[in-house]
Order: C-alpha cells, then sequence, then structure tokens
C-alpha cells in the first residue's frame, strides 16, 4: 500500500495505490489492485485486477470518474480544447477493460452537462485523434448547452425574433475524436425546437460528421434521413437531405422561425446545402430544393374569401391580418428552388371549400421576408352582408409582401392592368354582386366621381356610359 502526494502542472494530485502481489505484479502476472487519486480537475478510483507486460498495463475491473469540468481537465492533462460552452461537469462507471491501445467500458453510466446515458464504449488510443465507438441510450439531449443557447451567450445582434443568430457555432469537437456511435435518446433540444423520441447513427471521421436518421419524432409527427456536417476546411459545410412527413405545422414552423401563419398537417421534402459559421451565414449561402405540402389546415390572420367579398365594399387600399380570422383548406402545397437563401416557387397552390388559390413568388430566408403575387378564386357562394353574394369568377391578384411575421397584403392593382379587359369584366362582377347597384355607380366610387371616357371604348351592362380599361385602371392606380 503506497500514499502518493506531487504537483502536477500546478496542482496538488494525492493517491493511494494497493497492489495485494507486488511479486506478481512484477513477474508478468495478474494482481488484485486498487487506485483512488483525487485532484481540483480529476476524481478517479478503481478496483480490479492489473498486469504488466512488454507493451504495457493492462487492467480490468470497476472505474468511477468524474471532473467538475472536462475542458479544464484537457488543459490541466495538456490537451487543451478550444473555449467554448459546454463539455464541464462529466462523470463515468462502468466495468473497465484497459490495454495500451484499447480502453473497453461495459454497462456504463456516462454524464456530460447534466444529460446522462447508458450502454456501452469502446476508446481506440493508436490513431491521429481519439477513436470513440459507442451503444448508448441518452436521456435527453440538449444541444443549446454548446452553442450559447442555454446560458444566455447568444449575441446582441441574434437576440430579436426577425434576425438569425449571428455567433459563431463551435465545430471544434469534431476534430477533437474519429467516431462511430448508434444513438437513441427521449428527447433533443435546439432553441426553441422540440424533438421526441429518436434514434440514429452518428460518425465523425477527418472533422466531417455524417448523421443517419432512423427515427426521429418531431411534433406529433416523424422525420428520416441524413445531415452532414463538414468541418475539414476554413468554412463548415452542412447538407440535409430529409423527409418530414404529418408533422404540427403551427408549432413546428414558430418554433424554428417564428412564421406562425399556417396549421395543419405539414409534410416537408428538402434537399439543401449552405455554409458558415454562424446560424445567419448558412442561411444566407442555402441552396437547393424544398417541396411543402400541408394537408387539412388553415390560413391563420386572414380570410381570403372575406378579402375578395370586400371588393365589393370598395376596400382596395389593403388588407390587415388578424388574430381570429383563417381560410381553411384542404390542400395547400409549393415546390422551391433555393438560391443564396432565396426560396422561389411558380406552384404554390390552394384548395379550399370556397377558395381556390394558385400564386408565385419569393421566401428571402435571411431576411425572413416574403414577396408573393397571389391569384385567388371564389368557388362557391359565400354569406355575405346583405344576403347571398356570388363572385364565383372573380380573379384578383393579390400581393402579399414583407417580413413573415407582418406582411402586407393588398390588390395588385398593376397587375391588373396587364389585362385590362379582364379587369373590366371583374370590377362588372362586382357591380353585379351589388344589390340594385350598377357597375357606373361603383366606378363613381372607385374614381371619386363621373369619368369622361372617349368613344368606342365599349359599353358596360345595364346601358351604362362606355369604359376605356386602360383608362380606368391608370385612374384606378392613382387612386390606390
Amino acid at each position: 500500500k503506497t500514499d502518493v502526494s506531487l504537483a502536477w502542472n500546478g496542482s496538488l494530485v494525492t493517491g493511494k495505490f494497493t497492489l495485494n502481489s507486488p511479486k506478481s505484479f512484477l513477474a508478468g502476472e495478474s494482481s488484485q489492485v486498487s487506485v483512488d487519486i483525487k485532484s481540483d480537475y480529476l476524481v478517479a478510483k478503481f478496483v480490479g485486477q492489473m498486469a504488466t507486460a512488454k507493451t504495457g498495463v493492462s487492467a480490468e475491473g470497476d472505474l468511477n470518474v468524474n471532473t467538475p469540468s472536462l475542458r479544464n481537465l484537457a488543459t490541466w492533462s495538456g490537451s487543451p480544447i478550444q473555449k467554448g460552452p459546454g463539455l464541464k461537469d462529466f462523470s463515468v462507471t462502468g466495468r473497465l477493460q484497459a490495454t495500451p491501445s484499447r480502453v473497453t467500458l461495459n454497462e456504463a453510466t456516462i454524464s456530460l452537462d447534466g444529460m446522462k446515458s447508458e450502454g456501452n464504449l469502446v476508446v481506440n488510443l493508436t490513431g491521429k485523434r481519439l477513436g470513440l465507438q459507442a451503444t448508448l441510450a441518452v436521456n435527453s439531449i440538449n444541444l443549446d448547452t454548446y452553442n450559447g443557447g442555454g446560458n444566455g451567450k447568444s449575441s446582441k445582434k441574434s437576440s430579436r425574433s426577425d434576425r438569425w443568430d449571428t455567433a459563431s457555432i463551435d465545430f471544434s469537437p469534431l476534430g477533437a475524436v474519429d467516431a462511430d456511435l448508434r444513438l437513441s435518446t427521449g428527447s433533443i433540444t435546439y432553441q426553441k425546437i422540440k424533438i421526441g423520441k429518436s434514434a440514429l447513427t452518428l460518425s465523425v471521421k477527418d472533422k466531417v460528421l455524417m448523421a443517419n436518421l432512423t427515427e426521429l419524432q418531431l411534433y406529433k409527427g416523424t422525420a428520416k434521413g441524413q445531415v452532414i456536417v463538414n468541418a475539414s476546411g476554413k468554412v463548415p459545410v452542412l447538407s440535409a437531405k430529409t423527409k418530414v412527413s404529418n408533422i404540427q405545422a403551427l408549432p413546428f414552423l414558430r418554433d424554428v422561425s417564428g412564421f406562425d401563419w399556417i396549421e395543419g398537417l405539414n409534410t416537408i421534402d428538402l434537399d439543401v446545402s449552405s455554409a458558415g459559421m454562424s446560424q445567419q451565414q448558412l442561411v444566407q449561402s442555402m441552396r437547393g430544393k424544398a417541396a411543402f405540402t400541408f394537408a387539412n389546415g388553415a390560413v391563420r390572420g386572414i380570410n381570403i374569401a372575406q378579402m375578395v367579398r370586400s371588393l365589393k365594399n370598395l376596400k382596395l387600399s389593403g388588407w390587415s391580418r388578424s388574430d381570429t380570422a383563417k381560410t381553411d383548406f384542404s390542400k395547400l402545397g409549393a415546390t422551391f428552388t433555393i438560391n443564396k437563401g432565396q426560396a422561389t416557387t411558380k406552384d404554390l397552390a390552394m384548395i379550399g371549400p370556397f377558395v381556390r388559390l394558385s400564386g408565385q413568388g419569393t421566401v428571402n430566408l435571411p431576411a425572413k421576408a416574403l414577396d408573393f403575387r397571389l391569384n385567388p378564386k371564389l368557388v362557391g357562394s359565400i354569406e355575405g352582408q346583405g344576403g347571398a353574394t356570388d363572385l364565383a369568377g372573380l380573379d384578383v391578384p393579390v400581393v402579399v409582401k414583407g417580413p413573415w411575421s407582418k406582411p402586407s397584403i393588398y390588390p395588385d392593382l398593376k397587375g391588373l392592368l396587364k389585362n385590362p379587359e379582364n379587369a373590366v369584366k371583374s370590377i362588372e362582377s362586382i357591380g353585379k354582386s351589388l344589390k340594385n347597384t350598377k357597375p357606373k355607380d361603383v366606378l363613381k366610387n372607385l374614381l371619386g366621381g363621373n369619368q369622361e371616357q372617349p368613344a368606342g371604348a365599349g359599353t358596360t351592362n345595364n346601358g351604362d356610359q362606355p369604359l376605356n380599361p386602360g383608362s380606368l385602371l391608370q385612374n384606378l392606380l392613382k387612386k390606390n
């Protein structure tokens, strides 16, 4: 039995070493041994068998190790890890089998930054980096611990909900190990995003991480796919190819990006890549393709049928969002091409009980902004003020533009001007929908009084004065 006390890299280390049979140990045979080490950075205890050989010391027994900071321990031991959040309190217990080239820990219980796991672990010591193989069941994974989100260290610029995080993401752990992991977890948290029971395989080789999602419960739906993070170059590159099925769209989109306009069941096909050191840079450089389908849901904040119906009341200047308004749909979908964070679609389509809608436009992901031109059309009778109103066939384009948290929504009168004949038909349709109101009277209200039109421009129904479509729309644009 030996007591040891020494200074190592500025810290006092004390230890107790008990060897039951020193003679057998020196002869290369195994001997019962216990080791108890204490310092400011590490507390470790081992009880089991130990033997010597030409290649070094081997051991087998029960291990218990804990440290208040894995980062500080690495620095103290002479292998510092790049500064960053997380990698603090760490502990491990299990059945140890160790040789100079390989360490195996079976029936292990591991705790890191409050996250606890159980399983088996193998560490290879012969490569350029530590080689790690593990099969672990983790109670929960909190990624905010490693990006500053869990301790309030996110950048000041990113504190506003309309901005992406500009804080640098710490990719240095990918350079510390080569790993082959099989993980299952009860939950994963990243900022506001909440992921349920999940299973994935994860490999890290030469600073390239590849995660294959075999099971992921996401907002009452599921997700499968592959995510690759390549940090081997100067600027990390991220790529993702995933399929998300039947998730609850409203809480998912709200937690991911603050977008709270759509509810329903959402299916997403995503094949994108980006490069950058922060969340903002990754969004700004994103490119690829995406397809979205929403089923049995609603557009929140606006009632498209009511908006079109309001034309009969001459409300053309713009529409605002209402907390109680909704436009129900059975299906809403689009495919997008993404380049430098600009997601563009030409096939937006919605099917609802009263409205059919088509459209095209761009989602500016870096700016969290929308720029869409929509073509809603009523397809049946809706009940309005003063009785039944049938505006089927009325086709007035609508612009949706501005921050996606609060965009402006208004009729696209300039778009109407491109087809003035059709515009007059639409205005006549509004006039017909007004009980005991002629198109001329509608135009009086729209244009601020009687307007003289050139002869031969065509005539309206009900014997009204002739209308010149181009002149009418020009005046309408001046008014609005």
